[in-house]
């Protein structure tokens, strides 16, 4: 069986890795608290700032929005306030 390569992303730190998606204020480090919104099936965990969790992510353009790998995603949530959706904004 051919194993699928579909959701790597190729990283200059980290070479090939899974990847997720954070909005520009945290890949640009100007926010302090963010959402993780669980990965369903084999997808990762994707991440946004209150202020774009409150537009909804389907509401923000593709220019809102990076794909990282997941290592850089990890380094770029460290340090911040993290939070669960509540259960009824939950996809």
């Amino acid at each position: 069986m051919k194993k699928r390569y579909d959701n790597l992303i190729q990283c200059s730190d980290h070479k090939w890795a899974p990847f997720c998606i954070v909005c520009n204020h945290i890949f640009n480090a100007t926010a302090k608290e963010c959402f993780r919104l669980s990965g369903e099936g084999s997808r990762q965990d994707d991440w946004l700032c209150p202020d774009c969790f409150r537009k909804g992510p389907h509401n923000l353009k593709e220019t809102d929005l990076h794909a990282v790998c997941i290592h850089c995603a990890r380094k770029l949530v460290n340090e911040m306030t993290k939070y669960e959706p509540p259960d009824d904004l939950k996809a």
